[in-house]
């Protein structure tokens, strides 16, 4: 006697996903290795918006926060600085900022920074929120002069750097980012007619990561096969029901 096909869904649905950070490089490659630094080095008050070199789909927007001054990025390992007209054009001094933005919603990790001493201050001023001002005491290592943080940042919101008293003098090398990606909750149903299983895909919500479809005959052998292309609205699927079990599920590849 011939078993009839039997169809199963595995739902997965997700509201955020964050992908795991990687490192914003700003000292320039200087001709060996593209960096993002290459990119904002000269950057005037006009500002600039480019591509980030270092994670993909992610761009930058630059702006020094005052006419005359210009981004400044070196081949050293002096990052980036802002550069007036006879200052130490290495590292931020006192007065200079640099004003960032990102299209797209980012938790801001970690920082590495150089030329921090005793009584030194360096500002992170984000639209909305307190500043917050790192001081030498704060920093995981003193020699290597990194911040650990949780700062979540909206998309196109400004985010302030500048040196927090006139005893400071201090560069930002590099800067470790995650993108946090919007996922609108996946709701998935079963329709079986004939030999057709029909899945519906059904959003609540925007969502900026594509899904893909995948079935398998045995769960405990966890092998899948992706069977459709990347969604990421709502639609419906067709497939043809065998007479083995089929376990659907939706999954971001």
């Amino acid at each position: 006697m011939m078993k009839k096909a039997s169809c199963c869904l595995i739902v997965i649905g997700l509201m955020v996903s964050g992908a795991h950070a990687q490192t914003i490089v700003f000292d320039n490659g200087g001709g060996n290795t593209l960096t993002t630094g290459d990119f904002l080095d000269e950057v005037p008050e006009a500002g600039l918006t480019t591509n980030v070199i270092e994670i993909s789909g992610l761009n930058i927007t630059a702006r020094p926060g005052s006419g005359g001054q210009k981004i400044n990025t070196t081949t050293t390992s002096l990052g980036v600085t802002i550069y007036n007209s006879g200052d130490d054009a290495d590292r931020f001094d006192s007065g200079e900022v640099m004003i960032l933005s990102f299209d797209k919603k980012v938790e801001i990790t970690e920082l590495d920074m150089v030329g921090f001493e005793s009584n030194s201050v360096f500002t992170i001023n984000i639209d909305g929120l307190m500043p917050i001002n790192i001081e030498y005491d704060d920093l995981i290592n003193k020699s290597s002069q990194h911040f650990v943080t949780n700062l979540i940042v909206e998309a196109n919101t400004d985010i302030q750097f500048y040196v927090g008293n006139s005893n400071s003098v201090i560069g930002l090398q590099s800067m470790d980012v995650s993108v946090i990606e919007l996922i609108g909750e996946l709701y998935l149903s079963l329709e079986k007619s004939n030999s057709v299983a029909i899945v519906s895909a059904d959003f609540d919500g925007v969502t900026s990561s594509g899904f893909v479809m995948q079935v398998s005959t045995n769960l405990a052998s966890n092998v899948w096969n992706t069977v459709s292309g990347e969604f990421n609205s709502d639609t419906n699927m067709n497939f043809n029901a065998t007479n083995n079990v089929q376990y659907f599920r939706a999954v971001i590849p």
